[in-house]
C-alpha cells in the first residue's frame, strides 16, 4: 500500500502567511534534512508518482 503521510507543508495551515524569520518555523526547518518545508506541489508530484506506471514495483513488468 503506498501513501502520502507529509509533514508541515509551506503556503497551507499552520504555515499560511508565516514570515521565513518567524522563529517556530526556523526551529522546525532545523530539523528537514531538505532545509524547506514542502510544498503543495511536492506533495501532488508524490501523489502523481505513486499513481503512475513508475511506482509498481514487480520484476514483471505490466504491458
Amino acid at each position: 500500500m503506498n501513501s502520502l503521510l507529509p509533514d508541515p507543508i509551506d503556503g497551507a495551515g499552520i504555515f499560511t502567511g508565516v514570515s521565513d524569520d518567524d522563529p517556530y518555523k526556523k526551529a522546525l526547518l532545523e530539523t528537514v534534512p531538505v532545509g524547506r518545508l514542502a510544498t503543495p506541489e511536492d506533495v501532488a508530484d508524490g501523489g502523481e508518482f505513486l499513481a503512475g506506471d513508475a511506482s509498481f514495483f514487480s520484476p514483471v513488468r505490466r504491458s
